[in-house]
């Protein structure tokens, strides 16, 4: 609490009495508010989410900060960072364009490409809410409905805000300086990681600080592998799981029929297999995480580990205090949830097993930047779960694919992992090797 903190101590008499007494379960909610106000007029940072209404009134008061600094501003529609964008003159968005974009991004695409929709959809609202209603709007005539459309092509490019400002800030400089800058080292993940998002996204611009090369080289990680385990060392392994297409009773996807409830049962096994050859290292923390590009895939790993654990048998190694799997989604998190999260180790369940035709039978994964996603949140150890010929089949792999082809993030990824598998940075593991059988 604020009252019994260091900086209350060090506090004027009368504000550590304030402060107190604005503390206690008989001060009135006015003199509470109104302490709380005190407090953020006079704070030198604040933290607040981009549509705070803490901050709406901050500005309604006439606060403005030296910097904004707005950080996952690609996850952001324009419209959700305007309160933030208005709080300074100086700003700072931090944020990938390569990586997921704002929710339902594609709709609100969609709406801004269709004024009228917008205008029935306004018509309807007001019978419902009509004090949530621009009544300008109800009844525009022709000139007001082409006004209107314009601005809708004007309102288009704030749905991707950050990726919009990002292209346009390219072509602008400040002393010779373009004022949009990428950044060129990561300090979090395993070089080999990052070497693979680097080569699959990033044209091969994203290097590994010298001070994380050497970090790594000389740090163990923070977890065991069983003793002569079929899960191998490399920092990038890859478990290749029969493909429908080549093996009469090969385990593939489930589900879809509209909506992307996709699943794979065998995927789930293998899931458990890689978890049961992991060990805690004592005293040491570890952040393990299971991820699926399909919330139904996630739903059915989270039970199937849950029950295993309760059950104190197969996956009782999960039980160690430094895994501390109860925290949060570690048993299972879709990729959209992990975003700007990390682990350090991931295991990555593609789903995706199927006899479509070539560049089809994708999914989520003919995504690049949902892909991007999935592979970068490791920072010690990446494991993916999925087909290989599979994968491979969907887009000639052979050749370097064009920057502008589609699924080349796919061509890719493979081709890394073919050259990962000759320098032993990355390991292919066949399912049929793996042992035992967990649920």
């Amino acid at each position: 609490m604020l009252a019994e903190s260091e900086l209350a101590a060090t506090a004027p008499e009368y504000l550590q009495s304030r402060t107190s007494s604005s503390a206690t379960s008989t001060a009135s909610s006015l003199e509470r508010r109104s302490f709380e106000t005190l407090i953020r007029q006079a704070a030198n940072v604040v933290f607040a989410t981009s549509n705070s209404g803490e901050l709406a009134r901050m500005l309604e008061d006439g606060r403005r900060f030296d910097w904004s600094i707005i950080e996952e501003a690609g996850k952001a529609h324009g419209f959700d960072l305007a309160l933030a964008l208005q709080a300074s003159h100086r700003l700072l968005l931090i944020g990938d364009q390569s990586q997921l974009p704002p929710y339902n991004f594609e709709r609100f695409e969609t709406l801004f490409r269709e004024p009228p929709r917008i205008l029935n959809a306004l018509k309807m609202g007001a019978q419902f809410a009509p004090g949530l209603i621009d009544r300008a709007f109800m009844n525009l005539d022709a000139n007001g409905q082409i006004k209107f459309s314009d601005s809708c092509s004007e309102w288009l490019p704030m749905v991707q805000f950050f990726a919009e400002l990002f292209l346009r800030a390219t072509k602008s400089t400040v002393a010779g300086v373009s004022i949009a800058q990428q950044l060129k080292f990561q300090h979090r993940m395993h070089p080999e990681i990052a070497k693979l998002v680097s080569e699959c996204f990033y044209k091969g611009r994203l290097k590994t600080h010298p001070d994380a090369i050497k970090r790594f080289s000389e740090e163990p990680p923070p977890y065991s592998i069983v003793a002569g385990s079929w899960l191998p060392a490399a920092p990038v392994v890859f478990i290749d799981m029969p493909w429908v297409q080549q093996e009469k009773f090969a385990g593939g996807e489930e589900g879809g029929d509209g909506a992307p409830r996709y699943s794979n049962p065998t995927e789930i096994e293998a899931v458990g297999r890689v978890l049961s050859t992991i060990r805690s290292v004592d005293g040491v923390s570890c952040h393990v995480q299971v991820i699926s590009p399909y919330r139904a895939q996630v739903r059915r790993i989270a039970s199937a580990i849950g029950d295993r654990m309760r059950l104190g048998a197969d996956l009782e190694n999960l039980l160690a205090p430094e895994f501390d799997m109860d925290v949060g989604k570690r048993k299972g998190a879709t990729v959209d949830e992990f975003q700007g999260s990390e682990a350090d180790i991931i295991i990555a369940s593609l789903v995706r097993n199927n006899d479509e035709k070539p560049g089809k039978g994708l999914g989520f994964l003919a995504d690049p930047r949902r892909v991007n996603v999935l592979v970068s949140r490791a920072r010690h150890k990446l494991v993916l779960i999925g087909s290989w010929n599979f994968m491979e089949s969907r887009i000639d792999c052979s050749v370097e694919p064009n920057g502008e082809e589609e699924l080349a993030h796919i061509a890719r990824l493979i081709r890394f992992l073919k050259h990962g598998r000759q320098t032993g940075s990355v390991a292919v593991v066949p399912y049929s090797l793996t042992k035992g059988s967990l649920f």
